[in-house]
């Protein structure tokens, strides 16, 4: 279903982190790292919303009307999205202050723009230096630790996809269910309260 309204607020923590970001051979940019405040109208509250795509650009304070919610398959990101999903599910509580943040945007980044398989800031198809934290070290470790994975995503990315403003991953908690107790352990657990009644009743008398 199109979302109508998309609005990024502003940069989610305060003093965002620096860094210089290169893709390919010649599009080198200084850019600030993380998370975006952002509203949508097909939610009623504000979320954290990280860039995918490094070539547009997002205005803060400024609605756009063009945003389409997707699943990351139907976002052409399929080959990441597994990736995605566990990278949100090991390191995004973690994300608490700018250092996080930015760390946590710059894998992003580095899964969804790297056309190897080796995820690696240093060299590559997308690369960054110069960050004015230690986002950099931080985001590296995060991802040298995916390929070792072995936990159930317990997250699920959905792409925010416009054609005037970045596309957007949003990540949100896959619901967890309690186990329902099958009939027949229903029938003895009443069966139990129901002899402790009458037993307390015996005594009672």
């Amino acid at each position: 279903m199109p979302v109508q309204t998309v609005t990024a607020t502003s940069m989610a923590f305060e003093s965002p982190t620096t860094v210089y970001t290169q893709y390919g051979q010649n599009d080198a940019r200084h850019v600030y790292v993380g998370a975006f405040t952002t509203v949508a109208s097909d939610t009623p509250d504000s979320f954290l919303a990280w860039c995918v795509d490094i070539f547009q650009r997002t205005f803060f304070g400024s609605t756009a009307t063009d945003f389409d919610r997707k699943t990351a398959s139907a976002a052409q990101l399929a080959p990441k999205t597994a990736l995605l999903n566990t990278l949100a599910s090991q390191s995004l509580a973690d994300v608490q202050n700018s250092l996080t943040s930015a760390a946590f945007q710059l894998a992003v980044w580095e899964i969804v723009n790297e056309t190897s398989s080796i995820y690696d800031f240093t060299s590559g198809s997308f690369r960054a230096t110069n960050a004015s934290d230690g986002s950099i070290v931080l985001a590296q470790q995060w991802l040298d630790t995916l390929p070792n994975a072995s936990a159930a995503p317990f997250y699920n990315v959905s792409i925010l996809e416009s054609a005037s403003r970045q596309d957007l991953a949003v990540f949100t908690k896959v619901p967890v269910f309690a186990d329902v107790p099958e009939p027949s352990s229903i029938a003895v657990m009443l069966a139990g309260l129901m002899g402790y009644a009458l037993t307390r009743r015996k005594f009672s008398k």
